[in-house]
């Protein structure tokens, strides 16, 4: 393997990652989208498209957070997660954006779909 090639490999260990404290839960670790689980999550809004779709910020919050780690919720979790308060998963939501590399323009494009 090439050095360069082992290089750019490595970057699978950079993932980013940021403790939140969630008021009332305690720390919760969210880490940013690898690029096969950012397609997994676009893939699940727009596979949905012309049709209502829900728990979008849920969603995305489902796929980020972590207990240590170990993926805190499972897909089957994100209803529920959807009935959490508004200000818990914006605030969740928006770091989880911010660490999968998604901006203003990404975020708009997904909540505009």
């Amino acid at each position: 393997m090439s050095d360069l090639k082992a290089k750019f490999l490595a970057l699978r260990a950079t993932i980013p990652s940021e403790e939140v404290t969630v008021p009332g839960v305690g720390i919760v670790m969210m880490r940013g989208l690898t690029a096969a689980k950012r397609d997994e999550w676009e893939q699940r809004i727009y596979s949905a498209k012309g049709k209502t779709l829900s728990n979008i910020r849920a969603s995305l919050v489902a796929m980020c957070a972590y207990d240590g780690e170990h993926p805190m919720f499972a897909a089957t979790d994100i209803e529920a997660i959807g009935e959490m308060p508004a200000s818990v998963i914006d605030e969740l939501y928006d770091i989880a954006t911010r660490l999968s590399g998604m901006g203003a323009k990404d975020k708009e494009a997904i909540e505009k779909n």
